[in-house]
């Protein structure tokens, strides 16, 4: 790709040292398929130096689920409006998960005690909401339960489909299924559909 550009927003600092920073950026292409990753980086021209570590990682969709590949790249130079970079690592590719590895979109939860409240727990024991009484407890799981069951499948004429997400927020993906924005409402999130 002859002018692919990683998003600012797509790249930022991990570690802040007084030289040699550590930078993470994001990219959804093969990073082979970038011909000049200094033409690539050019969102970071103000905060990138030379000696500055940039480890790209590929992931498969915009919903950044699975890592695809990785690669290290050095800052060489930023001069005169240009960066270049030079790779100190091989691409190493991700193996993609079998089929019967990838988790299933159900989320089971349990109550738990906790002194004189009750905790809605995900099986990893995560706390998701704190109830006063075991009763409203058991229907946020019967209610979360019921939502994330069913579907919300409105479409606009784009292909853009509002789906019911966890905990209650509704979510807009495009036509491959990527995410494109989430909402903590369900107008807001139709409004935005019409409006693109």
């Amino acid at each position: 790709m002859d002018n692919y550009r990683i998003a600012r927003a797509d790249m930022c600092m991990s570690d802040p040292m007084p030289f040699s920073q550590h930078w993470e950026a994001r990219v959804t292409v093969p990073i082979d398929s970038i011909e000049d990753i200094g033409l690539a980086l050019q969102a970071g021209f103000s905060s990138l130096r030379p000696g500055d570590l940039v480890n790209i990682c590929s992931f498969d969709k915009l919903d950044w689920r699975h890592l695809v590949e990785t690669a290290s790249y050095r800052i060489a130079s930023c001069d005169h409006g240009k960066i270049e970079a030079v790779q100190v690592s091989e691409t190493v590719k991700v193996r993609a998960p079998k089929r019967n590895e990838i988790a299933s979109d159900t989320v089971k939860l349990k109550v738990v005690t906790n002194g004189n409240s009750y905790e809605v727990r995900d099986q990893m024991g995560n706390s998701l909401e704190v109830f006063v009484t075991e009763q409203q407890a058991k229907d946020f799981i019967s209610h979360t339960s019921t939502v994330s069951a069913k579907e919300d499948n409105s479409k606009n004429e784009d292909g853009m489909v509002l789906k019911r997400g966890f905990q209650g927020k509704y979510v807009v993906k495009n036509k491959a299924g990527e995410i494109l924005k989430e909402f903590p409402n369900k107008a807001a999130a139709e409004a935005y559909m019409t409006s693109a």
